[in-house]
């Protein structure tokens, strides 16, 4: 392995110089040509990307509620939330589904109309952090991700998810203390299931606020990368030139 290698494309070069030409020539996209891309573009991929990375966090939800045994999913803790019906039912998954499906939509057009107004924030800015090709996109989804996070997802999951949660074991544990107990007074079932409840929820707040990080990071990520894939693809084809070869260079001198 050279120590003048690209990692983008593992091509070797005898001196820094070149190494560097290489990369301005074929990994760099100018700061001209990303202003030249429509914000409709990024608002466009960004939604379709949202909707990806929607996809994306149900596969993390799912494999996190697995490991921890979670007695309900969290597209039934969603619909549960907006209806009131069984958090079990497939009605009410399916508006948690539909629910989660449209904000994440909704969420990826908004970074990509960010990510639009990153390119036009200075060369600098455009260099490390535009979503313009794809390695540029997975550095700015996993920052559009946190900032998701931490905006949308831990504010949701506290206000609306965790109050959610509690009902549903609330009313599990109702019915289990009813039933071992068919001669104690409602009140102090009442009671019992209150604290069982929240003893529950309180174990399950650790696990979930790790596992909705990493699902947003996950989101942020496909989000970024499609906005940097379908950005890409429309820029002009001088964007992508690679950088002239000794044989062009010699038969322009001639």
């Amino acid at each position: 392995m050279s120590e003048f290698e690209c990692k983008a494309c593992d091509m070797e070069f005898a001196n820094k110089d070149e190494l560097m030409e290489h990369k301005k020539a074929v990994h760099m996209v100018d700061h001209a040509s990303a202003k030249s891309v429509s914000p409709k573009l990024f608002v466009l991929w960004g939604a379709i990307g949202g909707f990806l990375g929607a996809l994306g966090m149900l596969v993390v939800m799912m494999i996190a509620g697995n490991a921890a045994a979670w007695p309900v999913t969290m597209l039934g803790v969603i619909g549960f939330a907006m209806t009131g019906g069984s958090p079990t039912a497939m009605s009410t998954m399916a508006v948690g589904l539909v629910l989660h499906l449209i904000s994440s939509v909704v969420i990826g057009a908004v970074l990509g109309t960010l990510g639009f107004f990153l390119t036009r924030a200075g060369p600098v800015v455009n260099r490390f952090l535009a979503p313009v090709n794809l390695s540029r996109g997975a550095t700015t989804g996993i920052l559009g991700g946190i900032a998701v996070f931490l905006v949308y997802g831990l504010p949701m999951m506290m206000l609306m998810l965790e109050p959610a949660l509690l009902k549903i074991a609330t009313n599990m544990a109702t019915m289990q203390i009813a039933t071992m107990n068919p001669g104690m007074p409602s009140s102090q079932v009442a009671m019992m299931a209150a604290s069982m409840a929240q003893t529950i929820v309180n174990g399950m707040i650790p696990g979930l606020i790790a596992s909705f990080f990493v699902a947003h990071l996950v989101y942020g990520i496909v989000v970024g990368v499609t906005i940097g894939f379908g950005v890409c693809q429309s820029l002009p084809q001088s964007a992508h030139t690679h950088a002239p070869s000794v044989s062009n260079v010699a038969s322009r001198a001639q």
